[in-house]
């Protein structure tokens, strides 16, 4: 059975072993809370800048397009609330907020907004990420935008890693998504824990 409990302990687990900082029941600046929260600064050799990273997890029965947007802006204040790198947005530094929802069950809207590309902001990197606890499953864009595809791949690998989701097998791979890319999910099972040190970045630019 795929409760929140377990979800939570695993991403607190792996989250530490990756040298996050990481913290429950934190209180965000606009007033409500988010059940974990995972923080750490990295340098991507790709880019060769400095990316602060923040993760945060919350469960809520149901949810919408709206809750998802307000916990990344929640996010993005509490990371720069708790960033350590005295640096400008844009001067080689940008953040990386990925706002993570578990719900009791994923409705068809909610999992195409998840699997959709993400918006694009001035030097910090949105990228939503549901878990359905009825399934077992999670959901996130799968394919690579052309802003920031460096470092897409780094992106989707830290969410797997640190949430001990095990990828289902696809004859697919990541393609680059013009502007007329359509919707696509990926699945992720929760089949095994597997716990990965390997660090991810973020994309720093965009309109």
């Amino acid at each position: 059975m795929h409760t929140f409990h377990n979800l939570l302990s695993t991403a607190e687990r792996n989250l530490s072993s990756s040298r996050f900082r990481v913290s429950r029941a934190v209180a965000l600046p606009n007033g409500t809370t988010a059940d974990l929260a995972a923080s750490r600064t990295t340098f991507s050799w790709k880019g060769l800048v400095i990316i602060s990273q923040h993760l945060l997890l919350r469960h809520t029965p149901t949810v919408t397009v709206t809750d998802f947007h307000a916990l990344f802006d929640e996010g993005f204040l509490y990371a720069k609330r708790v960033n350590r790198v005295p640096l400008l947005r844009g001067m080689q530094f940008g953040y990386m907020v990925i706002p993570c929802i578990a719900v009791d069950a994923a409705t068809p809207d909610l999992i195409a907004f998840a699997s959709s590309r993400p918006r694009k902001h001035w030097c910090i990197f949105e990228f939503p990420v549901l878990h359905d606890l009825s399934t077992g499953q999670t959901h996130y864009y799968h394919e690579t935008a052309m802003w920031g595809a460096l470092f897409f791949s780094d992106l989707r690998s830290l969410t797997q890693s640190q949430h001990c989701y095990h990828m289902i097998p696809s004859s697919q791979t990541p393609k680059i998504a013009g502007a007329a890319a359509g919707w696509k999910s990926q699945v992720i099972e929760i089949s095994r824990v597997v716990v990965s040190r390997r660090s991810g970045s973020a994309q720093l630019w965009g309109a």
